[in-house]
């Protein structure tokens, strides 16, 4: 399952988004989304094989992924092996905006990566 996100109808404040699939790739592209004040939060899943996350360049993000047999590369932090907690806060430019993060694979790989302006 390929899943593209180019524009999210989110409000102002914390609001959720959750996709999962059971097996394949999830491609979830945020890069062109304009983040709003507050904190939004994202989970998406998949059993067996890759989930991609596209951040939004400049943006805060708090990233909690977990891998049970792969790897999680997130920002170029990478980790691998089995039962792996990935825990990653990066800053953003100074806007009160926070897209939190939280990723699991069963069996595969994480990656979350920033888009290019």
């Amino acid at each position: 399952m390929n899943l593209t996100i180019t524009e999210v109808p989110f409000g102002e404040g914390a609001v959720e988004a959750h996709m999962d699939t059971t097996s394949g790739e999830l491609d979830l592209d945020l890069g062109k989304f304009e983040v709003p004040p507050g904190i939004t939060r994202v989970r998406a899943s998949v059993g067996v094989g890759h989930l991609l996350v596209t951040v939004p360049p400049g943006v805060a993000i708090d990233v909690d992924s977990h891998v049970d047999w792969g790897d999680s590369d997130v920002l170029g932090s990478e980790k691998n092996g089995h039962d792996v907690d990935h825990e990653v806060t990066r800053g953003g430019s100074g806007d009160p905006a926070l897209l939190q993060l939280d990723l699991s694979v069963g069996a595969g790989k994480v990656e979350v990566r920033r888009a290019v302006r």
